[in-house]
């Protein structure tokens, strides 16, 4: 996205903020919402036209995205886009750290590869 096309949205809504607590809740619940570089981008009515597929931005709703964002390598088009569907800036809360990081020790401890996995053999067959 442009950081000129950011910054007139930005003006435009005059800055709003939203924890990372709320990103969560809302973009799980009700809307689809992605954090990059700090900025809350509203997905909700871009998902049927993604790219990538619906799925890769229904699941990660409510996430902060950016590093994701940049190792796709996504195109200057795709950037520009992305300014259309700003609706705040991201604050970081404690609590919101906190849920992120209890969310990712769920999804570790819920893929545990089979011991022949472990060890780097090859599994049965």
């Amino acid at each position: 996205m442009s950081a000129q096309a950011l910054a007139d949205k930005k003006a435009e809504l005059r800055t709003p903020k939203m924890t990372d607590v709320e990103m969560m809740k809302e973009g799980s619940e009700t809307k689809v919402l992605i954090a990059i570089d700090g900025c809350v981008f509203d997905l909700s009515s871009y998902v049927d036209k993604h790219p990538g597929g619906k799925a890769v931005l229904s699941r990660n709703s409510g996430k902060d995205m950016s590093d994701s964002f940049k190792r796709i390598g996504h195109s200057e088009k795709a950037k520009l886009q992305m300014a259309a569907f700003y609706v705040a800036d991201l604050q970081e809360t404690e609590e919101g750290k906190a849920m992120a990081e209890a969310k990712k020790q769920a999804v570790a401890a819920a893929f545990v590869p089979p011991p022949a996995v472990k060890r780097g053999l090859p599994p049965p067959i």
